[in-house]
């Protein structure tokens, strides 16, 4: 993580950990003389905590915090503790935090008491070793703390209840949980007849009851502890005056077939949260076992619905640091809308990797990124940031993109080896109406033209980490008036586990954001494509261009790459039939054309490898295809060769006798320019 020289960053740093729920513990002394802790951490463990491994008490400099004020990273690192909850167990991640030039500013570290889920696995172990009376009702326990804990939302650890519970040991079902008042409030009541369950809430609401009126439920808040009711109506009856409760517990007995009962608390962390409430017929009597058990089934399901508790707490802080990591606002520049959002996924509670970015340069340009960080967590939201902040800082003496990517990927090996990071960065000119891009592994970009056809744009390069030291291709796109680009990471075209639908979705959305959709696009189109959610982050970045666009009226296309990587010239040429494609071209034309444009790029392999520029122009309703490359000047043949056998020759011919026109010129940089007018006429928008 990196820090910034501001000296009122430590306190700023100080108050965002208390605003975390998780017990945090920071450095901002290399030596260490300087440690505080957030007020969860103070209230779990405190700062005379002890810590052990192995039966074994750690000395100070033992500590992750320690080894992470060395330098080191430090991650799932199990610990015995002591502390001011008493004795636990606890993971502790570790991680240095350097300053933007590089130096060890201090170190941070988690905690999390994970005694809870030690203690549900010990238990469904000793369950399978005891005799099968008691391993059934232990296993039933273990089994449903274990699903319960697997969940995070309230509604689904009630739904949970339920399905476990009914109709085995319960025909009905309410769940009562105190207010931050101390109010109890009923928040379910269920049936083992679903369609019952109406009937039950409309007799509640019409009968006026309170919810402390459920099975002696203030007896139960007030002593801890489970009761059993033999009887619900007689029970009840002689507990109050209230003879509307009265009519109430009587309908609720007879009607519905209740007899037996048992409350029980809702006990976690010594404390109580609430009620259960099981109640079922006449034939069906409760007995001391039950009581037991539904006891232990409630402190489960007291520490699951507890743990979803946090969890939006934790929710919340997350989204809170995600947006501190990401811009505060986005550039507003004339003739220019921009849309960005960032959308977490299934697992909100995890800081993301994902980034985006979009900045204004001191020459009038902006300078984009956007890109996504392998894995999640805080290790992912500090590479994150590193990388965008890296990019952000260079674009102030750098302005080719391959070479922020360069820089950006020198970053990241030197500080974090075996990190991957898939990236876009670009440069758009909105004077000159020009986007220069290059991109490291990352998804491509689309262009959303204002005639409605939409171009997937090229990218090559592997992603940061894993490069081998070539320079990236760069891609040169003119952006006219109506235009919108759109970039993202793969958690939306992914988010659907198959990639021909992702992109269908995505080229769909990109027709239906309108005209006036600027400002909103990244919206428009993540409500349309992500339908179902996606279990990643997703990150979009839109660009729309202007407001409307000169008829008939197209842009140039411009893009290099190196012939010696065979990989990227089949990508160039399937980009190019695309391209041609989206234009309207029928597909004689367009196989035409892509024959001239593989036989001149063939021709770039054998006599110039290395790098090619690519270019298309229009002249009128004809696209103009230049590529330009390092080599030999050549003549544009017109005839098949003299010998039959001769292996050359034939490409060139076959590009003059399919285009419209073909020559080869020397250009005033010593480069060679192949020019050849495609005989394809492309629609145009009226």
């Amino acid at each position: 993580m990196e820090l910034d020289a501001r000296p009122s960053l430590p306190d700023e740093l100080f108050a965002v950990l208390d605003l975390l729920p998780a017990p945090s513990l920071v450095a901002l002394d290399p030596s260490g003389s300087v440690v505080k802790g957030n007020r969860a951490f103070a209230a779990l463990l405190g700062l005379g905590a002890e810590f052990y491994r192995n039966g074994r008490r750690l000395e100070r400099d033992d500590l992750p915090l320690a080894a992470a004020l060395r330098g080191a990273q430090t991650i799932d690192d199990e610990l015995d503790a002591i502390g001011n909850s008493g004795a636990m167990q606890v993971v502790v991640c570790a991680a240095p935090l350097f300053s933007v030039d590089g130096r060890l500013r201090g170190a941070v570290a988690t905690f999390t008491d994970v005694t809870e889920s030690r203690r549900l696995a010990d238990e469904l172990r000793e369950a399978r070793n005891r005799d099968r009376s008691s391993a059934q009702r232990l296993a039933f326990l273990a089994e449903a703390g274990q699903r319960l804990s697997e969940l995070l939302e309230t509604s689904q650890i009630l739904d949970a209840v339920s399905s476990i519970l009914l109709p085995q040991f319960a025909d009905c079902l309410s769940v009562s949980l105190l207010d931050e008042n101390g109010t109890l409030v009923p928040v379910s009541i269920r049936h083992a007849n679903a369609e019952t369950v109406r009937r039950l809430e409309l007799l509640s609401r019409s009968a006026g009851v309170r919810p402390r009126h459920f099975l002696v439920a203030e007896e139960v808040l007030a002593g801890g502890k489970g009761r059993l009711v033999n009887d619900v109506a007689i029970s009840l009856a002689a507990r109050t005056t209230d003879w509307q409760y009265r009519s109430y517990v009587e309908r609720l007995a007879r009607e519905f077939d209740l007899c037996h009962g048992v409350v029980v608390p809702l006990r976690t962390r010594g404390t109580v949260i609430g009620i259960l409430t099981a109640m079922r017929g006449m034939d069906r009597p409760y007995g001391e076992p039950d009581l037991h058990l539904l006891e232990e089934f409630g402190r489960r399901a007291a520490s699951a619905l507890d743990n979803a508790k946090l969890y939006e707490r934790e929710r919340q802080a997350s989204r809170t640091l995600q947006r501190a990591l990401l811009p505060a606002r986005l550039p507003s520049v004339s003739g220019l809308r921009f849309d960005a959002i960032y959308a977490p996924g299934g697992d909100e509670a995890l800081v993301g990797g994902d980034w985006y970015d979009a900045l204004e340069m001191p020459d009038g340009r902006v300078a984009l990124s956007i890109g996504d960080v392998t894995g999640r967590g805080v290790t992912a939201a500090v590479l994150m940031a590193r990388v965008r902040q890296t990019i952000s800082a260079c674009t102030l003496y750098e302005t080719n993109p391959a070479k922020l990517l360069d820089a950006a990927d020198a970053t990241l090996r030197r500080r974090y080896p075996d990190a991957i990071v898939t990236a876009l960065v670009g440069i758009l000119d909105r004077k000159q109406g020009v986007l220069t891009y290059a991109t490291a592994g990352h998804p491509p970009p689309y262009l959303r033209r204002a005639d409605g056809s939409v171009l997937e744009l090229p990218c090559y390069g592997l992603p940061l980490g894993l490069r081998t030291g070539e320079e990236a291709s760069v891609v040169e796109v003119a952006l006219l008036p109506g235009d919108l680009l759109l970039c993202y990471t793969d958690g939306l075209s992914e988010s659907t586990h198959d990639l021909a639908e992702g992109d269908r979705r995505i080229r769909e959305a990109l027709r239906v954001v309108g005209p006036h959709d600027g400002a909103r696009a990244a919206h428009v189109i993540r409500d349309e494509v992500l339908l179902e959610g996606s279990p990643d982050d997703v990150a979009l970045l839109t660009v729309s261009f202007g407001e409307g666009r000169s008829r008939g009226e197209r842009g140039t296309l411009r893009w290099c790459f190196d012939t010696r990587d065979p990989r990227m010239a089949h990508e160039s040429r399937g980009f190019f039939r695309q391209y041609l494609h989206e234009c309207g071209a029928t597909e004689a034309a367009s196989g035409a054309a892509e024959l001239v444009f593989g036989e001149l790029i063939g021709n770039a392999v054998q006599h110039a490898p290395g790098p090619v520029d690519v270019k298309i122009e229009w002249a009128g309703r004809n696209p103009v295809l230049h590529v330009v490359d390092r080599g030999e000047a050549f003549r544009a043949r017109g005839v098949l060769p003299r010998d039959p056998l001769a292996e050359g020759g034939r490409g060139l011919y076959l590009v003059g006798a399919l285009a419209r026109s073909f020559n080869v010129e020397r250009l005033p940089d010593g480069s060679v320019d192949a020019r050849a007018e495609l005989d394809v006429e492309c629609d145009l928008p009226m």
